[in-house]
């Protein structure tokens, strides 16, 4: 492997390491704004733990937890799809 190839990988490895800082960054950003514009309307938030519902919330939860925890709420069950919950709930009664 010559110079330039170790260059373009140093290269490459640089800017994939900036892209995913980015991302890192934007995610915080968005749950930071969801958790301000939407969440802190409500009272007695460190009482009670936070659920979610969705694909966003399930593959990103350990972003949301982090965000939540900086924020001193507590993160509660992640639910991928909404019918996972209700068949488990339906399947307890009966």
């Amino acid at each position: 492997m010559g110079y330039q190839e170790i260059t373009s990988l140093q290269n490459q490895c640089y800017l994939n390491t900036c892209k995913i800082k980015y991302s890192k960054e934007l995610i915080k950003k968005g749950f930071t704004l969801f958790i301000e514009n939407q969440i802190n309307q409500f009272e007695n938030l460190n009482e009670v733990s936070l659920h979610f519902v969705g694909s966003v919330g399930f593959y990103l939860q350990e972003n949301l937890k982090t965000v939540l925890e900086s924020k001193g709420l507590k993160i509660g069950k992640v639910i991928k799809k909404p019918i996972d919950g209700l068949v488990s709930y339906h399947q307890s009664i009966v």
